[in-house]
């Protein structure tokens, strides 16, 4: 129960800074993945989807719910990765508010609290969309495993799409990474923890499609 309390205030606090609806180009490239938008890439979609992160203090919130309560079961990446190279890469400031913690306003998303650190999570993002894609993903099954929440709700839902999105911006099949086949896998997590449906089909599916997007990346 201690994922439910702390993640309790931060949940109502990125709700109300982040609507759930998505801009619509966002939502179809969402829909078009695994296929690539045809704007493949643009900078113009890659800043209004790195715009999309949550604050940092519900970043941290979404990333702790899944690694104490969802984590132990498909467990696609750790948390070393998250917080050492995933965060620090899209949330430049995240560094100053763990030293000054204490001085810390009140949360706001990444595209208002400074240009220059959004700038370099975008410049981030055209250099690694799969890493972005990656992260969002956490967030999907953080926001699936926050005890306060129901699992399959908007929140996660939300994420669900911009992760798709994400992975949009560079074709998994021409170029796929670790960070793409992570993905996948939280993706077809998400298909299973979420009870999305009576059946595991879909997830099931995800997973041979992430297992086939392994066997092609010589790292692993």
């Amino acid at each position: 129960m201690e994922a439910a309390s702390s993640t309790n205030s931060s949940t109502k606090e990125g709700n109300s800074s982040q609507p759930n609806v998505l801009p619509s180009n966002i939502e179809q490239a969402g829909t078009f993945w695994p296929f690539s938008p045809l704007q493949d890439g643009s900078q113009s979609l890659t800043a209004q989807i790195v715009a999309q992160l949550p604050p940092i203090e519900r970043a941290t919130a979404l990333i702790e719910a899944y690694f104490t309560n969802l984590s132990w079961v498909v467990g696609p990446i750790d948390r070393a990765q998250t917080i050492g190279e995933l965060l620090p890469l899209f949330y430049p400031q995240s560094a100053k508010t763990q030293e000054s913690s204490s001085d810390a306003g009140p949360a706001e998303n990444l595209a208002t609290t400074s240009l220059t650190d959004f700038q370099k999570a975008v410049d981030a993002a055209i250099e690694s969309p799969h890493e972005l894609a990656l992260l969002f993903a956490v967030f999907m099954i953080g926001a699936v495993a926050d005890l306060t929440q129901s699992p399959e709700n908007a929140e996660a839902k939300r994420y669900n799409t911009l992760t798709r999105a994400a992975l949009g911006l560079s074709s998994v099949f021409g170029a796929s990474s670790l960070s793409s086949c992570q993905a996948v896998f939280l993706l077809a997590s998400f298909e299973m923890f979420s009870a999305k449906g009576v059946s595991n089909d879909g997830a099931w599916k995800m997973f041979t499609f992430g297992m086939c997007l392994s066997s092609t990346v010589s790292a692993l």
